[in-house]
């Protein structure tokens, strides 16, 4: 799993590091390949119009999913835990085989293309950016009536990710599944 972006909603007392040195530049968003993140705490700083909080939100955007954590800022002592790993939830095969199978219809291709939209709305991946560049690529060879797995491979997407933006486009297109 790569992590593509991540920030601090209240980034005064802790700061951001990461593997990949591309990262940490505002304007290479879409070049962050990181798959390791290091938060290490600072004195507070004060920042004009950000109030002081004991709490912070950690968003991370993977090529996978979006994930997000609550950071408390304790006065002392050590924090609960030194690392963390993040590790996607397996869907079950049932769930994977009924969507890989919609979605080589006309209908899960519109899924798909409207769960990245959704993604874009949502600021999780932009235009231009390599990853949906490769999704393009995917949608194409999916009304060519490619099966998703190979359609997939081709791409360099993984499978787990065009069921999400299937998931996405199906939730932002009113249309909801029983559980």
């Amino acid at each position: 799993m790569v992590v593509r972006r991540a920030w601090l909603d209240d980034p005064s007392q802790v700061t951001l590091d990461f593997d990949d040195t591309r990262c940490a530049i505002v304007a290479a968003l879409g070049e962050c390949a990181a798959t390791v993140i290091h938060l290490r705490r600072i004195q507070p700083l004060v920042f004009p119009g950000l109030p002081a909080t004991a709490t912070t939100t950690l968003t991370v955007v993977t090529d996978r999913d979006l994930y997000t954590f609550q950071l408390a800022f304790p006065n002392s002592g050590a924090p609960a835990y030194s690392i963390l790993a993040i590790q996607p939830d397996a869907p079950s095969p049932y769930a994977i085989a009924i969507l890989t199978t919609q979605i080589a219809s006309p209908a899960g291709v519109r899924w798909v293309e409207q769960g990245l939209f959704e993604a874009q709305r949502r600021n999780l991946l932009a235009t231009g950016d390599p990853l949906w560049e490769r999704i393009q690529a995917l949608l194409e060879q999916l009304r060519q009536g490619r099966p998703l797995r190979e359609a997939a491979q081709t791409a360099g997407v993984s499978e787990a990710l065009v069921v999400r933006l299937a998931e996405l486009g199906r939730s932002d297109s009113g249309i909801t599944q029983g559980r």
